[in-house]
């Protein structure tokens, strides 16, 4: 939802909304400045000096940021901000006179900055920052890693440094990062990112490899001790990849391809790497980079030392491999891989679908029936996805008497049973349809003894035979149930749907007695009433009274009727 001048108030929570009214109130909200479409910058006082920067469009807030430390959804300094908006600003309350505030419309803070630093010796400048650094240790470390480089030449160990003191800097004495730190390091981060990209602008590979790779390297660590719940040290990760991804568009030389190459295969090899799963993101990235033999067979080598390590399993190796031969040998070479792999099951899946492309429909029988082999003992959906392979088969070469004997076993093991139900239908001699059916529902019956009723229930709705529906209901009955049928039996059986509510409504309040069971009871009851069975309805409640004069609150409920 919106968060407006009008419906703030409402939709905030209370306590929040309390506090910032009482800041508002009380002249807390010092200073403002109207910086132009629909921005504000507010100075709200508090146990310290807090700026609070708004943006309303149409008197819809946009965008709100204030400098504290609060980890909810909006604080109070940008509460008491709203409300003197809507006050002071807009006019759009009445409100008894409070302290002047102070209206700074000439400079803001941003401007009253600029004009100090401008007015500060560099002896005073000097002072200060030292004094910072001594005092606030995440200063300390903003302030290092933005200007290191200006002590050492670029590396990929500089900016590893840079980002191990930011780290560092938002860690507990325990060393772990909480969640409102760990986003505050993570816009840290991104600003290390927009530093890349601007080096990629600029054609400097260098500094966008290092930056990257300490990026990747050093917040894989983070994951370990750091309150990741909006998933942002994910993101930083995978911007690092982005990263290292992007620099294969500059027209790389020889040597800073090799650089590069060699930098995104040593990642496939750090431990950092096997906490996150971005293995395949590195052999992916490594398979585009690729550009001769040599390159990937060192691919293939990681691959198998991964494979080994058991940080891969079989099958993501040979998916991995398969992508490096679509890359570097073409879709010919790729199919014979698959192939000689076929034991694979996503690639049986994948010849067959191309053997059914090509009409090579006895290669694609073969592989469907040994995948059902190779799968009996798995799930049923699993093995049935081979199965209907088969009947694809048979549908599309004519084979009749094979695809319904196959419909049919689909159909009792639940497998698709509208589109096997339709199949069957359009295949079986009318007349020899019912008889069929019946025989379908017994098998069913036989096979899924306890669960039989809704596939069985689907046949007689789909059939449109609403008295076996009926008796089908009765034997198997319960309350959910018989509402869950009212749409298909209230027309011609509404006085059995009541006869059966009455009875399972009764049996019910036998063995449950709550203030929830009771109101279960009346919404059945209710029902009663909506299929016309008032008096019933009426003569149940005088029985239920009767019944338990003693349960207050059933006799609450039921007075509600």
């Amino acid at each position: 939802m919106e968060i407006t001048l009008d419906n703030f108030e409402e939709i905030l929570d209370k306590k929040i909304l309390k506090r910032g009214e009482d800041y508002f109130e009380n002249g807390h909200v010092t200073e403002v400045a109207e910086r132009g479409n629909g921005s504000y910058e507010f100075i709200v006082e508090g146990s310290n000096t807090y700026t609070v920067h708004l943006e309303l469009q149409e008197e819809v807030l946009k965008h709100f940021e204030c400098d504290c430390l609060y980890e909810g959804q909006i604080c109070k300094h940008v509460v008491a901000a709203l409300f003197y908006i809507k006050d002071d600003i807009l006019g759009l309350i009445e409100s008894t006179p409070k302290p002047a505030v102070k209206k700074k419309k000439e400079k803001s803070p941003a401007e009253q900055e600029k004009q100090l630093l401008k007015i500060l010796s560099h002896e005073e400048l000097l002072a200060f920052i030292h004094e910072a650094c001594v005092n606030d240790k995440r200063f300390r470390a903003h302030f290092i890693s933005k200007y290191i480089h200006l002590l050492q030449p670029f590396s990929k160990e500089l900016y590893t440094r840079k980002l191990q003191s930011l780290i560092k800097s938002y860690s507990d004495r325990h060393g772990f990062i909480g969640s409102q730190d760990t986003r505050r390091l993570c816009r840290m981060v991104y600003k290390m990112v927009e530093e890349a990209e601007t080096g990629i602008e600029n054609g400097d590979m260098q500094k966008a490899l290092f930056i990257a790779l300490a990026i990747i390297e050093e917040m894989s660590e983070v994951l370990d001790y750091a309150d990741n719940d909006t998933g942002e040290v994910i993101g930083t990760i995978e911007d690092g990849l982005r990263l290292l991804g992007s620099l294969d568009n500059l027209d790389l030389n020889e040597k800073e391809h090799a650089e590069l190459f060699s930098c995104v295969l040593d990642l496939g090899k750090s431990s950092a790497l096997k906490r996150t799963g971005f293995y395949y993101s590195v052999i992916a990235l490594a398979t585009d980079l690729v550009e001769n033999k040599q390159e990937k067979d060192r691919i293939l080598a990681l691959l198998e030392e991964l494979n080994k390590a058991s940080a891969l399993d079989d099958s993501d190796v040979q998916h991995m491999k398969l992508e490096l031969i679509k890359k570097t040998e073409g879709e010919k070479a790729a199919n014979l891989f698959m192939e000689e792999n076929s034991s694979n099951i996503s690639f049986k899946k994948a010849l067959i679908e191309e053997a059914l492309k090509t009409k090579d429909y006895k290669k694609a029988e073969l592989l469907a029936i040994d995948g059902v082999k190779t799968q009996k003992n798995t799930p049923f959906r699993f093995n049935h996805e081979f199965q209907n392979y088969l009947l694809t088969i048979y549908l599309q070469t004519g084979r009749e008497q094979e695809a319904i004997a196959l419909a049919r076993s689909f159909l009792i093991e639940c497998y698709e049973p509208r589109r096997m139900y339709d199949l069957l239908k359009s295949h079986i001699p009318h007349l020899q349809w019912q008889e069929y059916l019946r025989a379908i529902i017994d098998e069913i019956k036989d096979t899924n003894r306890w669960l039989y009723y809704g596939p069985v229930a689907k046949l007689y709705i789909w059939e449109e035979q609403w008295e076996a529906l009926l008796k089908l209901l009765q034997q198997n009955a319960s309350l959910e149930r018989v509402e869950s049928m009212e749409y298909y039996l209230a027309t011609s059986y509404s006085d059995e749907l009541v006869s059966l509510y009455k009875t399972l409504i009764l049996n019910y309040l036998t063995n449950n007695a709550s203030r929830s069971h009771y109101k279960k009871a009346c919404r059945y009851i209710q029902r009663m009433i909506n299929l016309g069975a008032h008096q019933t309805a009426a003569a149940l409640i005088l029985q239920l009274k009767g019944l338990y004069p003693t349960r207050k609150a059933l006799i609450e409920e039921l007075n509600k009727l």
